[in-house]
């Protein structure tokens, strides 16, 4: 085969990958977006427990050290870094009332359900917040 010919199938494969990891990227950013839109971000309390780079998993999307979190008795706030800006999640704090426990694994973190969305994050958060009640 021609060398051009290799070129040309390389560039064909590597563009329809961008395509998809495009659009698996923006209907992540959609489901964030939507989650946002009930869940707008409102100050922490005095004396929230904050931690930086810390990693969530929200539907399919795998935000790995990508999340800012703070936790108070009212709500679990969730800020984006840069990369997860990119994609288009905004910031929100979401009301323990609205969190539901499902499972805590050492590996996978705590698994809870918001609405119709699942979230994993950090069992940290669940247990300073006192989400176990639930």
């Amino acid at each position: 085969m021609h060398p051009l010919g290799v070129v040309g199938i390389v560039a064909l494969f590597l563009s329809l990958d961008a395509i998809i990891v495009w659009a698996m990227l923006r209907a992540c950013g959609e489901a964030l977006k939507q989650l946002a839109r009930g869940h707008p971000p409102v100050e922490p309390e005095p004396g929230a427990v904050r931690k930086e780079f810390q990693s969530f998993k929200i539907g399919m999307l795998n935000l790995g050290y990508s999340i800012h979190v703070a936790v108070d008795a009212s709500y679990l706030h969730l800020y984006p870094s840069l990369t997860a800006r990119w994609i288009g999640m905004p910031p929100m704090s979401i009301p323990w009332e609205q969190i539901t426990l499902k499972r805590r694994s050492r590996i996978m973190g705590t698994h809870v359900v918001i609405g119709k969305q699942h979230l994993y994050g950090p069992n940290w958060c669940m247990e300073m917040a006192g989400a176990d009640r639930k």
